[in-house]
């Protein structure tokens, strides 16, 4: 459990991802979680739901291009207007330089 100024917080999580070799340079990556935040002296606890998405595709031995979206969605458990949806957009190219 971790303490701060607000008083105590536990979190529970849960993560689970799998990977599928679509050809022999594309991968894609799907990954769920799910995290419960119990906050013990506020009413922040909150339900967070997050789905991700990511193809990697293998230009050369040494480069790859890849795509990703994340989906988080928030639902506090007490605070209705808090709840939030979040949509996340990452485009990425690496160089390995051996």
């Amino acid at each position: 459990w971790c303490s701060g100024s607000r008083g105590g917080r536990v979190e529970y999580k849960a993560d689970a991802s799998a990977i599928w070799k679509m050809t022999g340079k594309l991968t894609m990556t799907n990954s769920l979680g799910f995290v419960y935040a119990d906050e013990k002296t506020s009413n922040g606890d909150v339900n967070e739901y997050v789905y991700g998405l990511r193809f990697a595709y293998q230009l050369r031995e040494n480069m790859m291009l890849m795509a990703a979206w994340k989906l988080r969605i928030n639902d506090y458990q007490h605070r209705d207007s808090d709840n939030y949806v979040d949509n996340e957009y990452r485009l990425g190219l690496t160089w390995n330089i051996k």
